[in-house]
């Protein structure tokens, strides 16, 4: 059985560097693959958003006394689009002629407006560059684009990123984090993408050390005993095989010449996930998330309620999520149902 996963429009967000073009690459690969042939409306988003800044212009005026008093005067101004406009026809060679793509500027802050404007073309997903090349201190203090993005998006996220040693030519390997009740959207996606070229998928279950003293607690195991600490592992590790052997069977029965490893390990799921991708040399990640995420408390949610509007989510990261998007040595998708 199938599941649909990713939907159209998607949402390319880019500012030139390497990381967004990346990301617009990889967006334009998955747009061509989901796009039914007769679509009308535009499969691809491209937007540029222009930060506004403050000019500080300086003005003499000559006081009563003679003197001179110098007067500093803060003047908003707004960057011309220009810039904006010039990259996206730059960047508008590299589409092909029969993939539907529409381009849009915008002036403001990136974050917000990338997230207002997904919202309102109900964006499948968005796409943005890893950001690792900007301001170092302030993305520790504030969080880069993609992360804010990644937090509040209200669709699928794509996070670009590649590294010297490693050029992205092809998406042929990939690694599926197998997470419980995600897994059937997490196959669902992976059977949407294989028309991009996927040749092989490696199929990852992290699971934590559990043992008898954190199952039952100091006080009533105090000392537990080797064979329950083994029998517990073996049950955990029943549970992996299980759930890895189900998904490779629904992979299979979609792609019967699809090559496919599946490996169990422990540990953080976050780091673990990185170390195989990084080991096996996979060109992207694909982590889905349980079904919808919880809303704004209802009073501040009733501030902000507009009619045209939908509801903004809290969508903190998991710790997986979080750690793949800052330390993953590849792209990573992140799906999560649109709202």
């Amino acid at each position: 059985m199938t599941y649909s996963a990713l939907s159209l429009p998607l949402l390319v967000a880019t500012d030139g560097s390497p990381s967004a073009r990346l990301a617009q690459q990889l967006a334009m690969t998955f747009a061509g693959a989901i796009a039914p042939p007769t679509t009308e409306s535009s499969a691809l988003v491209v937007l540029s958003v222009q930060p506004k800044q403050a000019n500080r212009r300086l003005r003499f005026s000559l006081a009563r006394n003679g003197g001179a008093t110098k007067t500093a005067i803060a003047e908003p101004t707004v960057d011309s689009p220009q810039c904006g406009s010039e990259l996206l026809q730059e960047l508008a060679t590299a589409f092909p002629t029969d993939l539907s793509v529409d381009y849009q500027v915008r002036q403001g802050r990136p974050t917000t407006e990338i997230l207002n404007y997904a919202r309102s073309i109900k964006a499948g997903m968005i796409a943005v560059g890893s950001g690792k090349d900007k301001n170092g201190v302030r993305d520790l203090l504030l969080g880069d684009v993609s992360s804010v993005v990644a937090r509040y998006a209200p669709c699928s996220v794509l996070v670009g990123r590649s590294t010297p040693e490693r050029p992205l030519t092809s998406l042929k390997k990939v690694v599926l984090l197998i997470d419980g009740g995600a897994t059937k959207r997490a196959i669902g996606l992976l059977q949407q993408l294989l028309p991009i070229g996927i040749e092989q998928v490696i199929l990852l279950c992290v699971q934590h050390p559990v043992n008898a003293g954190y199952l039952f607690g100091p006080f009533t195991a105090p000392n537990p005993s080797w064979q329950l600490n083994q029998s517990l592992q073996a049950a955990q590790k029943d549970q992996a095989d299980h759930q890895l052997s189900q998904a490779k069977a629904a992979l299979s029965a979609h792609a019967p010449n699809l090559l496919i490893e599946t490996h169990v390990e422990m540990g953080d799921a976050g780091l673990v996930l990185c170390k195989v991708a990084e080991h096996e040399q996979v060109d992207l990640i694909l982590l889905a998330s349980e079904g919808l995420r919880q809303p704004l408390l209802k009073p501040l949610q009733d501030l902000r309620h507009t009619q045209n509007q939908r509801p903004l989510r809290n969508t903190r990261l998991n710790a997986t999520e979080d750690y793949a998007i800052h330390h993953a040595p590849c792209s990573v998708l992140l799906y999560r149902p649109t709202i």
